[in-house]
């Protein structure tokens, strides 16, 4: 498997998308799907997420993260945002919905990319449909990684 390294600077995020793209093309992220289940997968907790989940590190430096999660039908994580940070969202399988605060659920699919602004409030998730798998590329600050709200309460899941 062919390795690349992906340099970030303190520029916009979305300059990344090609690389982002290049390496759920070649697999890097798609083994939660393989037959042979989630390995290297962890389960994700029940304090900010619902229903059932997985998450792979995929890379990890000074400067920016990039995650694989896997959301079974009708999981998905509570209202957070990523202070001072910009987060791409990357779907690689199924239909999931993704929400920032003040605005509708959108629907989203494999091959749609989802730029979260920082300091965005949001949430994302599976569909009741099936498993969604996508990957996260986020920005590192200093201000910390994740903060933490409120569950997306059915009424936002549902509508």
């Amino acid at each position: 498997m062919k390795k690349i390294n992906l340099f970030i600077t303190s520029a916009r995020l979305s300059v990344t998308l090609v690389l982002l793209m290049v390496l759920a093309e070649q697999g890097n992220a798609q083994n939660a799907t393989e037959s042979t289940g989630l390995a290297g997968y962890r389960t994700l907790d029940t304090i900010n997420y619902v229903g059932k989940g997985y998450m792979k590190p995929l890379a990890a430096r000074k400067n920016y993260a990039v995650v694989s999660f896997v959301f079974e039908a009708g999981a998905r994580n509570n209202w957070h945002l990523h202070p001072g940070a910009e987060q791409l969202l990357y779907v690689l399988e199924g239909e999931g919905y993704y929400q920032q605060e003040g605005k509708p659920k959108q629907i989203i699919k494999k091959g749609d990319l989802i730029i979260v602004p920082p300091d965005t409030k949001h949430w994302n998730g599976a569909s009741p449909k099936g498993r969604f798998l996508h990957l996260s590329l986020s920005d590192h600050s200093n201000q910390g990684h994740v903060k933490w709200f409120a569950k997306a309460s059915e009424q936002e899941y549902q509508n």
